[in-house]
Parts: structure tokens; C-alpha cells; sequence
């Protein structure tokens, strides 16, 4: 159901509990996270939680039968995320260039081949060869701990430069004292 056919739907009687979707809560939390990395808001961040989630979400499908996968409707919306995410940022590194752009674009196939992984049922699966699904989880793997790391590295750059400024002020406020 999408948002706006919940939005006028018929009330609910009050006897009847109903539940959210945890797939659907999934993919919803997933699509604003991914809105972070097309923002540039703490992108490597997002990037590396939104990986290991999905991973998860789709190793847990393909070793339990009961399991829920991916609606077709949700893997286009989380698909159309992964899309959007890369396109806005094709290198995720400090650096742009060839090698960066051709490791993001490595790394934002193998967030979309878990996710197409993640909505195919269990027969789909048993179509892959067996490594296939370990590949594809590993080199999803790879990449987020690629953005792991370099999120990592943007909370000690940013603690330096606090610190340094922390530092100039305190020497600012000694020379303007000793000036008085």
C-alpha cells in the first residue's frame, strides 16, 4: 500500500490491530538514508549503514524460508535509491578520479545486486550458482567498509580541526590580553 492510498483508505475498526510492515518500514528507512549520501550529509556514513543492513536483511531471506523479501514495488523504490545515491556522488573518496569513480560504481552494483538478491524468493536463489551469493555479499562488504573507514576518517579530521581552532582562539584571546 502506498502512502496516499493509506492516507484514504477507509478508517480501521478500533478492534483490529494493525500492524506496520517491517519490510516496508525497512525500505522507507533505507530510501532516507540514502537521501543523505544524494544530499552529502555525512554521506560515507549513511552509505556504510544503509550496506550492512541490507546484507543482513538479505542473508537472513536466504537462509530462512519464512523470511520476507522485497516486494517488486519496494526493490524499484530501494533500487531507484541506490541509483540516485550514485549519481549524485560518483566517487565517494576524497578524491575524484578514474580509480575512485570505478571503485564507487564496484561498489554501488554490488548494494544493487544485494538488493535484488534480497527480493528473490528462495527458488529464485536456487537458480545462482552456489558462491554467488557469499561474492556478492562480500563485495558489498568491501564497500562498506570502504565508507566505514572513511567516515572514520572525517570524525578524526573534523576532531583536528576543532581542536586547532580551539588552539588559535586560545592564542587569539592571549595576544589581544597581553595587548591591553
Amino acid at each position: 500500500m502506498t502512502f496516499n492510498e493509506a492516507l484514504y483508505a477507509p478508517p480501521v475498526e478500533p478492534d483490529i490491530e494493525v500492524r506496520p510492515d517491517p519490510v516496508e518500514i525497512a525500505v522507507g528507512t533505507y530510501c532516507d538514508e540514502l537521501a543523505h549520501v544524494v544530499s552529502g550529509q555525512d554521506r560515507a556514513y549513511h552509505l556504510s549503514h544503509v550496506i550492512d543492513a541490507v546484507c543482513r536483511k538479505c542473508l537472513v531471506a536466504g537462509k530462512r524460508p519464512d523470511a520476507p523479501v522485497l516486494s517488486p514495488e519496494q526493490h524499484d523504490r530501494l533500487a531507484a535509491a541506490v541509483r540516485s545515491a550514485h549519481k549524485a556522488n560518483p566517487s565517494m573518496f576524497w578524491e575524484d578520479n578514474e580509480a575512485m569513480r570505478k571503485i564507487t560504481a564496484q561498489g554501488f552494483k554490488a548494494l544493487s545486486s544485494v538488493i535484488s538478491l534480497w527480493a528473490e524468493t528462495e527458488e529464485e536463489r536456487a537458480l545462482h550458482p552456489e558462491h554467488f551469493l557469499r561474492d556478492t555479499l562480500d563485495r558489498a562488504r568491501i564497500f562498506q567498509n570502504l565508507m566505514h573507514n572513511v567516515s572514520l576518517a572525517k570524525d578524526i579530521e573534523s576532531r583536528a580541526w576543532s581542536r586547532a581552532t580551539k588552539a588559535i582562539e586560545e592564542i587569539r584571546l592571549a595576544a589581544v590580553g597581553d595587548a591591553k
